[in-house]
């Protein structure tokens, strides 16, 4: 047990070493911490925003008991758009579906013309009764209570009808919001572990992510003005089924709010360009430094790097594009309409079965060069790009890519983030025996043996002793190759024993 303990101190000791190491280690991972924490509590704030009007939406629907098996399908100008619901997906079958709007509208009535059934309470604090016809006890609509100055409004089945397009975007919007609050979380997880084992493949990770953030950041708040005038000619304006605006605050609040989260990405994009490139200098140059490579090997070194900055990149984005994807097939109208379910999650749960041990094959086959690791990894890789390409050929697949443009977004990166993988899989498999498992193998013992340069970094006062290191005195490497050693030895075992060059200097 108190060999455990000291093992666990050590290891903190060490982690905690790292971190501090710099002021630039310290720098960047507490920009990392701020500016993830102020995102995700930005992005709460967004999915409350887009929770209140989705239940609304939602709401309605579900109290004027409009069918669940039918999707949108808008088209034509934000200012003269025209609504069809359909029940299948309407590419090349445009006759399953019905035009909601432009048509005859309904006159608008009283809610006291009605008989109002029991009331349901919505997120957002408007209350929902359901009401129907005197005679025939037919659901004629929605009556809206507590809505702009304590006033009752009227919702025809028709208006209803034309809420199952903001339903859609407003319900898909919050899924976003989730995944967003989940990509700070990782990224202060990938930040955290960058500063602690200076891996320069998790500092890229979380720059080539914050690029991509960033990017998402501006289009959304772009996209959230164009959603806002395709509400307008759907709901608000004269002539519409409801003529009435039911988000009169949402716009204006998701917008500021939104303005703030491109600014915050924006500082924190260019933060972590400016430190992340500082330490990826400070990494290589100590790396090399405990273990002088060839300039053959440092090139295969930078395909090392590569391929494990793309299998960090797979590990959020491959996931979230499953997840929402499967999302969508259990928890939207699609469910409904989808006729190769059993196929799609056939599909889902071979990934999940094969993903962190495909992450690992990676790992392990690179580092070890381990050639039937490497056949498996990219064979994995290929089934992969090859079932999610094949999506493409889905109906429902295609409607959900075409109409959500965040799923579309990170389909597109994550499929790119796997084909790239499998490109340096391969390229680092045709490199194989030129030294690089060599290499790798001196770096991590010299590494584990405290051989690096961060052992020295805190000493106010040096020991004279250790000034017969020649890293304390010059920038030739710690280790000297011996001309019995190949770089290009292929076997797996290979014991720690080396030749030091110590010179000693005398003062």
């Amino acid at each position: 047990m108190a060999t455990l303990r000291y093992r666990i101190r050590t290891q903190f000791q060490a982690v905690y070493a790292r971190i501090t190491l710099t002021p630039t280690t310290v720098a960047f991972l507490i920009l990392s911490l701020v500016t993830c924490v102020a995102l995700a509590l930005i992005q709460a704030v967004l999915y409350y925003t887009d929770e209140n009007a989705a239940s609304l939406a939602l709401g309605v629907l579900h109290e004027a008991q409009i069918p669940t098996n039918q999707v949108a399908w808008v088209t034509g100008p934000n200012s003269h758009p025209t609504l069809r619901l359909c029940t299948s997906i309407p590419y090349g079958n445009q006759n399953a579906c019905t035009t909601v709007f432009p048509g005859n509208v309904t006159s608008q009535r009283s809610c006291m013309d009605y008989d109002t059934l029991s009331t349901v309470h919505t997120a957002s604090g408007v209350t929902l009764q359901p009401v129907q016809d005197f005679t025939s006890g037919a659901i004629e609509g929605v009556c809206l209570g507590d809505f702009g100055n304590n006033t009752r409004r009227f919702l025809s089945a028709q208006c209803a009808e034309t809420l199952v397009y903001p339903a859609y975007v407003l319900d898909n919007t919050r899924r976003e919001d989730l995944a967003l609050v989940f990509s700070q979380i990782w990224l202060v997880a990938i930040s955290l572990f960058a500063v602690s084992y200076n891996s320069i493949p998790h500092v890229l990770a979380v720059i080539c992510t914050r690029v991509i953030s960033t990017g998402w950041s501006a289009f959304a708040l772009w996209r959230t003005t164009h959603v806002e005038q395709r509400f307008a000619g759907l709901l608000v304006q004269p002539g519409t089924p409801c003529s009435i605006n039911l988000f009169p605050s949402y716009f204006s609040t998701r917008i500021a709010v939104q303005i703030s989260d491109v600014a915050l990405n924006a500082v924190g994009l260019f933060a972590s360009l400016y430190l992340g490139a500082q330490l990826v200098k400070l990494y290589s140059k100590s790396t090399f430094q405990r273990a002088g490579p060839p300039p053959s090997v440092i090139k295969i070194y930078r395909y090392f790097l590569a391929i494990f900055v793309f299998l960090q990149l797979c590990v959020f984005f491959l996931v979230v594009a499953m997840s929402l994807w499967v999302d969508q097939l259990f928890n939207s109208p699609i469910s409904l309409i989808s006729s190769h379910t059993k196929l799609y999650d056939a599909l889902f749960i071979f990934t999940v079965i094969t993903f962190l041990p495909w992450i690992a094959m990676g790992w392990f086959a690179v580092r070890r060069e381990c050639s039937r690791l490497m056949t498996l990894f990219l064979v994995i890789c290929l089934a992969y790009v090859v079932g999610w390409a094949t999506m493409f050929d889905s109906k429902v697949f295609r409607w959900t890519f075409m109409q959500w443009p965040f799923f579309a977004c990170v389909t597109v990166v994550s499929f790119c983030v796997l084909v790239i993988s499998g490109g340096f899989g391969v390229v680092c498999w045709r490199n194989f025996g030129e030294g690089l498992a060599h290499y790798l193998h001196v770096e991590a013992v010299l590494a584990e043996s405290g051989f690096a340069q961060e052992v020295f970094t805190h000493d106010t006062e040096p020991d004279k002793s250790r000034l017969h290191s020649p890293t304390a005195l010059s920038d030739r490497p710690t280790v000297k190759r011996d001309h019995n050693w190949s770089w290009k030895d292929n076997e797996m075992e290979r014991p720690p024993i080396y030749m030091v060059d110590l010179e000693d200097h005398r003062f």
